[in-house]
């Protein structure tokens, strides 16, 4: 008999996983991420508790409210934040744990932040040059001629840098980041500093790029219908802990109601805090009388 979860203060349970993703747990683990994190750091002490694995298939997102611990999360797979304990298994290669630590540029992957970070004096076509350089000892899984056309780049390889939009800035970061030649592309908020209209440009190549299916990704996101359009798998982080997880047809059901939810509650604080100020103003005004 299976131990009933533990309930969260959100009402829904602490570590859920979906009959799917169960049944793909006695599957080969050889093509999976699996990651043992209990770490505190900040000011605040914030504490990310996450012993869980994935299948390296597709589009893995993480989803959850800002100060989740999702950058804390992509940072540890990176290498980039210290662990105190713990471990993270890349496939059968061990990355992490108390006793040793892979460098990051050892890794194999490659990582898209929510600002570009392009070579500034170097035009788009330098940018991707120096991607392909440093990736002469990789195995070439994707040619500068498929992802200059998986990301329609071809107009825009003369231009400088400080030429571009936002979003072609991002879509050249992906490409530099595909031609890097990586095991493992770490894509975090990708589309956050960009504009509605550049964000509704920009989404349709990633999608592209997520569809192709050229390497496994893991794309973190406080946006539940960018994470509709992308994931095939779904890591719900709050409070640093996995809430769910699972194939996103299943969770986004549940997702879309806390969503709805939380729009709603909004809604009518919204409207209470008007009232309440409507009122406040009014006794101010007979006080002043």
């Amino acid at each position: 008999m299976n131990t009933p979860p533990q309930k969260s203060m959100h009402g829904l349970s602490v570590g859920t996983i979906s009959s799917s993703s169960v049944e793909n747990s006695n599957n080969d683990i050889s093509d999976t991420l699996a990651l043992e994190i209990d770490l505190s750091h900040g000011p605040q002490a914030f504490h990310l508790q996450i012993s869980t694995h994935f299948s390296l298939t597709g589009v893995t997102a993480i989803y959850g409210p800002s100060g989740a611990g999702k950058t804390t999360l992509l940072r540890c797979i990176a290498g980039l934040q210290a662990m105190t304990c713990g471990s993270i298994r890349f496939r059968q290669t061990l990355w992490q744990d108390a006793s040793m630590q892979v460098p990051t540029h050892q890794r194999g992957l490659a990582y898209v932040c929510q600002s570009a970070d392009l070579f500034a004096h170097l035009n788009v076509q330098g940018n991707l040059n120096y991607a392909q350089r440093r990736a002469q000892k990789r195995t070439l899984r994707v040619s500068a001629e498929e992802v200059i056309e998986l990301l329609a780049l071809a107009p825009l390889l003369q231009h400088r840098i400080e030429k571009l939009s936002g979003g072609e800035r991002q879509r050249v970061a992906l490409a530099r980041a595909l031609l890097s030649q990586p095991s493992l592309l770490l894509l975090d908020e990708p589309l956050a500093s960009v504009d509605q209209h550049q964000r509704a440009t920009v989404l349709p190549y990633i999608q592209r790029l997520c569809a192709a299916q050229l390497l496994p990704i893991i794309y973190v996101s406080h946006d539940l219908d960018e994470v509709a359009a992308l994931a095939h798998d779904i890591i719900h982080l709050v409070d640093g802990k996995v809430l769910q997880q699972g194939p996103a047809p299943e969770l986004l059901v549940s997702l879309r109601e806390i969503y709805d939810a939380a729009r709603t509650e909004m809604a009518i604080l919204k409207a209470e805090n008007q009232h309440l100020k409507a009122r406040c103003e009014a006794l101010e005004k007979a006080l002043a009388r």
